[in-house]
């Protein structure tokens, strides 16, 4: 074993997962199963933050270490498309500009850094409606209520998740249904970050303002999937297994995955460094850097034999294919 030195990879330990982000199915009631959710993460006394993404079609990855400032924002269709909104506040009564509105969309920014995220998801976890997953989807689409809402499930399938409702209902979409608070993202240069303290405190409306007004000049605007706090993230890995049998149809058949076993493997990538070895894509003892996609889904497209597969390819075979690859992969990490 070998310890972790790089900057960004050390970061990763489960103490300094801030949120982590979950695939919806459509319409949104259930979590995808073959996923494997990306956890964000900072580091006390920094503004530095990491997005680590297991699986994704572009391969398993974990961005560099860089400035950012994240908000999540709830609607239909792509609320709070990249820079098509103007800055047009109208704050939700009773929240103190913690919640902001328009007419497509509801949103609250988690603001920079580790500290930042954990005092905003907790604020908004008290202020928020509390139901279970059966009871939301029993009420979900909803009346109209007499303000803007937000919804935190605290059990069953949907822990840990974040829903909206704007009073008056959506202009699009089906008018009163809640609709999951997804992240946006942007680099902003360390310089600005001062902006949205006040004497070492989050300054609620300064945060707000420089995450709009920053949009533009950020050039890229990165749209996560669905908000899950800390606590939903390790219970999705927890209970979730994926049938991967089903789409390979492979011989021997391939047991299913259970994440739960996934979950502390991966937290192992910040301590110590990783190898990997799959000779038919070229990595030979291969270190795991920083924003190096490993496993893509058009590596399996490109080469089936390497995966044991015969091309052409039935669907869900790739990314079944791809999956158990990663899957396989995190579980060999060293701990």
């Amino acid at each position: 074993m070998t310890a972790q030195t790089n900057r960004t990879l050390s970061m990763i330990e489960e103490a300094n997962i801030g949120f982590g982000t979950v695939r919806l199915n459509n319409p949104p009631t259930t979590f995808q199963a073959m996923q494997l959710p990306s956890m964000y993460y900072g580091l006390q006394s920094s503004y530095l933050t990491t997005r680590y993404r297991p699986y994704h079609d572009h391969g398993f990855t974990v961005t560099n270490a860089n400035t950012r400032i994240y908000a999540a924002a709830a609607g239909p269709g792509n609320p709070l498309a990249q820079n098509a909104v103007a800055v047009n506040d109208h704050n939700v009564n009773g929240w103190n500009n913690y919640l902001h509105r328009t007419d497509d969309w509801l949103m609250f920014v988690l603001g920079v850094s580790l500290e930042d995220f954990q005092a905003q998801i907790s604020t908004i976890i008290d202020r928020a409606t509390k139901q279970s997953t059966q009871a939301f989807l029993q009420n979900n689409p909803a009346n109209n209520a007499p303000h803007s809402s937000v919804v935190y499930i605290e059990s069953g399938e949907l822990q840990g998740t974040f829903w909206g409702l704007k009073y008056g209902g959506w202009g699009a979409g089906v008018q009163f249904q809640y609709y999951p608070f997804c992240i946006r993202d942007y680099v902003i240069p360390a310089v600005n970050i001062p902006n949205i303290y006040n004497n070492g405190r989050l300054d609620q409306t300064a945060l707000y303002n420089e995450f709009m007004n920053g949009r533009a000049a950020a050039g890229h605007y990165h749209r996560g999937h669905a908000l899950c706090s800390k606590e939903g993230l390790k219970r999705f890995y927890s209970v979730n297994v994926v049938n991967v049998q089903n789409a390979l149809q492979a011989a021997p058949a391939l047991p299913d995955i259970a994440t739960k076993n996934l979950f502390s493997r991966l937290q192992t990538l910040g301590s110590s460094v990783q190898r990997v070895n799959f000779p038919a894509l070229g990595y030979n003892n291969q270190v795991i850097t920083p924003a190096n996609a490993l496993f893509s889904l058009a590596d399996v497209q490109n080469n089936p034999a390497g995966f044991n597969l015969v091309a052409p390819l039935n669907a869900g075979q790739a990314a079944a294919a791809q999956f158990n690859a990663i899957a396989n992969m995190i579980a060999n990490f060293e701990e």
